[in-house]
């Protein structure tokens, strides 16, 4: 009897095998117990996990521009009109640094999850704050990172307030300390189209 076999090109099987890899670090309980609203961006257990089946089932995509990110000095970026997450390398999972930017861009495909336009400065303080917070779970001090100081200052006094399994919410200064901290990076005062996935 005849069967066909499927054959994976080398970059298509490092697609798939980091999309599996990814999917499963977005179901670890160190990102699942991220879990909090920044203003009118949230980002919820559910919300990764429904960014996980994404990757699962194919909704979402892994691709990798390593030339376009290298020349922007950045390791990977979410796309949400391509529902892409787009990557230097498929190495990214390997350091902890590289799984830390991998949660604060899961983070934006979380707000795009949710289908709703939102104010730039937010949607990035908050996806700093997933790193932060997502090293906190760890164990480990963001304060070691390359984070900004305000951003790792509001994440640890909203994980400190952490009950059950209710989101931490942050208070008007400490929303505006993550947006000046936003400003300070130079990420402009707009808003970010997302259009679900």
């Amino acid at each position: 009897m005849y069967m066909k076999h499927t054959f994976f090109t080398p970059i298509i099987f490092a697609r798939v095998v980091l999309a599996r890899n990814y999917a499963n670090l977005l179901l670890a309980p160190e990102v699942q117990n991220i879990n909090f609203r920044l203003g009118h961006v949230h980002v919820f257990p559910s919300h990764f996990r429904a960014v996980a089946d994404g990757l699962r089932d194919g909704t979402l995509s892994v691709a990798f521009a390593a030339e376009r990110l290298a020349k922007e000095d950045s390791d990977a970026e979410y796309h949400s009109g391509e529902n892409t997450f787009f990557f230097r390398s498929d190495t990214i999972l390997e350091k902890l640094s590289g799984r830390s930017t991998a949660v604060h861009e899961a983070s934006h495909a979380c707000a795009d999850f949710r289908n709703r336009n939102t104010a730039i400065r937010q949607e990035e303080g908050a996806a700093f704050m997933c790193e932060a917070w997502y090293l906190l779970n760890l164990g480990i001090d963001p304060e070691v990172s390359l984070l900004p100081d305000e951003v790792v200052a509001v994440t640890k006094d909203m994980y400190a307030r952490r009950q059950g399994n209710s989101p931490v919410n942050a208070s008007g200064s400490e929303i505006n300390a993550v947006r000046r901290a936003m400003a300070k990076l130079k990420y402009e005062n707009g808003f970010y189209n997302n259009s679900g996935f």
